[in-house]
């Protein structure tokens, strides 16, 4: 028999399932209640924002509306009304969002999160549905603005019998327009170069006003007049449309970050008054940290209402920062299983300890390689005649499963003596009926001698940097 083996050993698939029903977080539900109270929070601080903006955009609106005639006071009704009921689909699109995120810090366990596709699929139904109504509210603004201007410019001709009268009155309404636009929109970003074509517009009215070109006059400040307010109703609507992406994109980023920061250090319960302290991103090797990175810089991007990001490019962050949340609990879940698994692996040598102490071995020493609590745990174990024993239970990819490798150092190699060693803890790791053990299997490489001798220097393994591992259940 060769002076090194090895099998494989994992815990039984229905246990591990068991295991991680029982491993509660302490503080669930009071845990539940810092994220929603957090979330709460953030969502009133952006509403007081959007409200603070509003106001001053009211305002603007308000002085706007009093410039203006009678004419032109019912046009804007006309306008306004069609934009609050746009802004209320989308204040509907939202509050569904809303509570999608609420119901997710309410049921954080992996199993349970997969109940909320159906609502994750009914906000974004309801997200593509306001997109499309947005495109159409833009496709039937034109027929609409039209039939209000031809009942606005009767209502001036009769009003304003002299040619020149409603040529100036035009001109006026559309000067008025135009700097309103100027000081309330982001025309440039999402109209580049109209407002100035509409400006030249206002040039050629002007001139054709000087030269007594009154009908010229009339009808290019109308048609002028109709473009502009055209152009208003874009913007607004794209403002609109944007403000909700932003808002969506933000409530996901910050769910995301509020998941992340509660989960950093988790306490939990496994029963028998056993608990078990799971720092999160030591036992996913610093993946947690990267999403956290990752996180914040998104987190930037939605935060302030005058971000140079599109449409499409916030619809992505919150794509993403969804996708986050469910990363972020799926590292919660693999550094809880991580922890175990290291303990695990200390269960077992102790196990093997006491097999083997039938034979006479008693411990050595013992440590964790490097002293790293993610890694492999090894045990030296030595029997009167000075024959040692090294045996290794490392991580095998999957949660709780190891491979456990069996070093040999014996004064004279002898293959009976050795499979009696391995035929018992073979029968102890089985005795227990929680284990799946794999076939024992021989280095060729160490045939009829002993292990190679870096397996017993123990200086060596412990020789890292040490980096402070779990907390053992108490």
């Amino acid at each position: 028999m060769s002076g090194e083996t090895y099998t494989y050993v994992s815990l039984r698939e229905d246990l591990v399932a068991d295991l991680e029903r029982k491993a509660r977080r302490a503080d669930a539900l009071e845990s539940q209640r810092r994220l929603l109270e957090r979330q709460q929070r953030e969502r009133e601080e952006q509403a007081r924002r959007l409200r603070k903006r509003m106001a001053a955009n009211e305002e603007r609106y308000e002085r706007h509306v009093r410039s203006l005639g009678e004419e032109m006071r019912a046009l804007e009704q006309t306008t306004r009304d069609r934009l609050d009921e746009q802004r209320r689909r989308y204040e509907r699109g939202l509050q569904a969002q809303q509570a999608y995120t609420d119901n997710q810090f309410k049921t954080l366990e992996q199993q349970v999160r997969e109940d909320l596709t159906r609502q994750r699929e009914e906000y974004l139904g309801l997200f593509e549905q306001q997109a499309r109504s947005f495109d159409e509210a833009l496709k039937q603004q034109g027929a609409s603005l039209q039939a209000n201007i031809d009942r606005l410019a009767e209502s001036m001709r009769l009003r304003l019998q002299d040619e020149q009268a409603v040529a100036e009155a035009w001109l006026e309404n559309l000067a008025r327009e135009l700097d309103f636009m100027r000081e309330r929109y982001r025309h440039a970003r999402f109209a580049p170069e109209k407002m100035e074509q509409l400006e030249q517009r206002l040039d050629l009215a002007r001139a054709n006003l000087a030269q007594g070109l009154y009908q010229a006059a009339i009808a290019g400040a109308q048609d002028a007049f109709l473009g502009a307010r055209q152009l208003r109703e874009q913007l607004e609507l794209q403002e609109l449309h944007w403000e909700h992406v932003r808002l969506a994109a933000r409530e996901s980023t910050t769910a995301a970050l509020l998941l992340l920061d509660e989960h950093k250090r988790v306490q939990y319960e496994l029963g028998s008054d056993m608990t078990l302290a799971v720092e999160v991103d030591y036992w996913t090797d610093g993946r947690y940290e990267a999403v956290r990175k990752r996180l914040a810089e998104m987190d930037a991007q939605t935060a302030a209402p005058g971000s140079m990001m599109d449409v499409g490019g916030l619809e992505s962050l919150r794509a993403e920062a969804e996708e986050a949340q469910d990363e972020v609990i799926s590292l919660v879940a693999k550094a809880r299983n991580a922890a175990l698994s290291s303990i695990q692996r200390r269960d077992l040598q102790e196990m093997i300890l006491e097999r083997l102490g039938q034979l006479g071995f008693q411990h050595v020493d013992s440590t964790y390689e490097f002293g790293d609590a993610r890694r492999g745990y090894h045990l030296k174990l030595r029997n009167g005649n000075g024959e040692e024993m090294v045996t290794i239970v490392a991580p095998a990819g999957d949660d709780f499963a190891n491979s456990v490798t069996f070093d040999f150092f014996d004064n004279s190699p002898n293959e009976q003596v050795r499979e009696q060693r391995l035929e018992l803890i073979r029968e102890q790791l089985e005795a227990e009926g929680e284990l799946t053990v794999g076939e024992m299997k021989c280095d060729p490489t160490y045939v009829a001698s002993n292990a190679p001798e870096e397996r017993r220097d123990f200086a060596r393994i412990k020789s890292k940097v040490q980096v402070v591992g779990p907390d053992r259940p108490e």
